[in-house]
C-alpha cells in the first residue's frame, strides 16, 4: 500500500487527492462535478487509471456531535460503488472538520499555482493525511 487516492464526497462535487504512505503526505489533484452524488465517472476513471492507487480512502461526513446523517449513508453507498468499480480496497474515515482545515490551507496557497483547485480537493488531502497518520 504505497499510493493512495483520497476522495471528499459531496452531492455536487468530489474532491480528489493523491498520497504516499512513505512520506504520509497528500497533494490535491482535482475536483470533479457530481450530480446528486453521482460523480462524472469518466473523469474519476481517468484519475484512477493515471495514479494507479493501491487503496482508496473516502471521507465519511459525520456531524459535529459525532452522529451519522443522510449524507453519511450516501457517502457509504458511494464508497461501495467505488470499491466495485475499481476493485481496490476502500477505507472510510470521519471527515469531521476537514472542510474547515481545507479552507485554511487554500488561503495559504492563494498566490501559488494550485490556487485553481477547489476546497474539496484540499479536503480530500486532509482526509487522506488523517487516515495515513492513523495507520502508524
Amino acid at each position: 500500500m504505497l499510493k493512495l487516492i483520497g476522495l471528499d464526497y459531496g452531492k455536487s462535487r468530489i474532491g480528489i487527492a493523491s498520497g504516499q504512505m512513505i512520506t504520509k503526505t497528500a497533494t490535491p489533484i482535482a475536483t470533479i462535478a457530481a450530480k446528486q452524488g453521482e460523480p462524472e465517472w469518466h473523469e474519476l476513471d481517468k484519475i484512477i487509471k493515471q495514479w494507479r492507487p493501491s487503496d482508496i480512502i473516502v471521507g465519511l461526513p459525520i456531524d459535529a456531535k459525532d452522529q451519522e446523517t443522510k449524507i453519511t449513508e450516501e457517502a457509504r453507498a458511494f464508497a461501495q460503488k467505488v470499491e466495485l468499480r475499481y476493485q481496490k480496497p476502500v477505507h472510510l474515515i470521519s471527515e469531521t472538520f476537514s472542510t474547515r482545515e481545507a479552507r485554511w490551507r487554500l488561503e495559504e496557497v492563494q498566490n501559488k499555482s494550485n490556487r485553481h483547485l477547489k476546497v474539496d480537493a484540499f479536503a480530500a488531502c486532509v482526509i487522506l493525511e488523517t487516515w495515513m497518520n492513523e495507520q502508524s
